[in-house]
């Protein structure tokens, strides 16, 4: 009796070969995943970026530099600024909505990211109006009384800032490049 062996399952070989080609492909799956979670993150960060910006518009001409925004205007924003840089911190609060302060104060309840924001005099003023100073511009000897214009062209500079751990404390780091977004000018009229 001469009889074959049965023959019904896989070689050795053809397993291996299996497992290598599945393993090849949820490897090009997973580099395809990355770059595309990574671009979903700065699509994310660019979107909330942009709400930010159209509420510092609204904010600008109520700005105080003591307070949370307030009543104050053209004055308070022009003395602020005028001879240094002003940063300011734009987050959401849980049961309070969006936020435009000074400091960072309690972000226990902070829902999302937190923006920096930088506004300096803008290069944009009349000329004779302004110095360089560093990075930005100072205001020439003028006050906010004896400022002949009637609006102070402001550079806005967007900062991304780590996003605080629930009920610790936040010490924002500085800004820098890395933490840059993008900048913008704007105004604010007397």
């Amino acid at each position: 009796m001469s009889g074959s062996p049965n023959n019904s399952g896989f070689s050795l070989i053809e397993v291996a070969l299996a497992i290598g080609v599945f393993a090849l492909a949820i490897v090009s799956i997973l580099g395809v995943l990355g770059p595309a979670v990574e671009e979903m993150e700065a699509i994310s960060v660019s979107n909330e970026a942009n709400d930010v910006v159209s509420r510092i518009s609204e904010a600008l001409p109520r700005l105080d530099q003591d307070s949370d925004i307030s009543t104050s205007s053209f004055d308070e924003v022009f003395g602020a600024v005028a001879s240094e840089p002003m940063v300011l911190y734009a987050f959401v609060v849980e049961g309070e909505g969006f936020q435009l302060t000074p400091s960072t104060g309690d972000v226990s309840n902070v829902i999302g990211r937190v923006f920096a924001i930088r506004l300096t005099v803008s290069g944009v003023n009349p000329s004779g109006l302004i110095s360089p100073s560093g990075d930005s511009f100072t205001i020439n000897g003028y006050t906010r009384e004896t400022y002949p214009e009637a609006y102070l062209a402001l550079r806005v500079d967007l900062h991304h800032m780590p996003t605080p751990e629930p009920g610790t404390g936040y010490s924002p780091p500085p800004l820098t490049e890395d933490n840059f977004l993008f900048s913008y000018h704007t105004a604010i009229n007397r």
